[in-house]
This record gives structure tokens, C-alpha cells and sequence, in this order.
């Protein structure tokens, strides 16, 4: 982002779950931040009784180093790197990142608030997306998935 947020954070990282479609959003100071918060999310998905089999990145240096290679084969999940220059390999969260961040410079934007809430605006974005958003199961939000 192009201003740091309240508490100092620059990058806003969204993981989302391909079935279910809940994202979560983490806000890095640094990308060394990233294996920190993939771990979160597998520990959170452990707990709630969800197996992953696979992520899905872009060729970042974030996600393709040791830390999280190592991370992922103890857990036994597949890392699957799409193509450079490609985004619509990975269109879900692509889709997911811009959705996030409009949504959220629209609030910031109509109610005239400093910059450096942008933070603050995109949880707000995510956590309605989550409870709103479309699903493969009828009648179900990703939330409750």
C-alpha cells in the first residue's frame, strides 16, 4: 500500500480457501511475515477438522522459499505454482485481492478517513465478504462453512 497502516503495516496478505471461499486477510510488515500466517491458517484449519491437500501461489519470493516449503511437506500439502506474468492462473484470488482492497478505498473514500486506515477497511471488506458471500453449498455463507 502506498501509505503504512495504524500499526505500521505495508502488505496485506489473503489466503482463501478454494472450497469453502472464507478468505483470511493478515497485514505484514514485512513478506518475511508470510510463513508466520500460512502456519496460522493450517493450525486453524487442523482445528476445525478441514484437510487442505494443495495451495495455490504466485512465483513470489513469499511463498516460494525454504520456510514455507518446509511447512507444507511436514504437513504433506502439495505447493502448485502457477506461471509468471499469469494472474488468471490464480483468478479466485485475484478476484478476492482487488474485491478486498476497491471495497475497502471505497469506504475510506466515502466517509473521508485518513489513508492510513486502509488496514482497518479491507478486515471490514473480508469479514463481509465472508459472511455474505456466494458458496458451493445452498444456502450457506463461507463463514459457516
Amino acid at each position: 500500500m502506498e501509505e503504512d497502516s495504524v500499526d505500521g503495516s505495508r502488505f496485506m496478505l489473503v489466503l482463501k480457501d478454494g472450497y469453502t471461499k472464507f478468505c483470511r486477510v493478515f497485514f505484514l510488515k514485512a513478506k518475511s511475515e508470510v510463513p508466520n500466517c500460512i502456519e496460522i491458517v493450517l493450525n486453524d484449519a487442523k482445528t476445525s477438522g478441514h484437510t487442505l491437500n494443495q495451495m495455490l501461489c504466485d512465483p513470489g519470493t513469499e511463498f516460494i522459499n525454504h520456510s514455507v516449503k518446509k511447512i507444507l511437506n511436514d504437513r504433506g500439502i502439495d505447493l502448485r505454482v502457477e506461471m509468471v506474468e499469469t494472474p488468471g492462473h490464480n483468478g479466485a484470488a485475484e478476484r478476492e485481492n482487488r474485491t478486498i482492497v476497491e471495497v475497502a478505498r471505497a469506504m475510506v473514500h466515502q466517509k473521508e478517513l485518513p489513508k492510513k486506515l486502509w488496514a482497518e477497511a479491507c478486515n471490514t471488506a473480508a469479514y463481509v465478504l465472508n459472511h455474505t458471500g456466494p458458496t458451493p453449498v445452498k444456502d450457506k455463507t463461507p463463514y459457516e462453512l
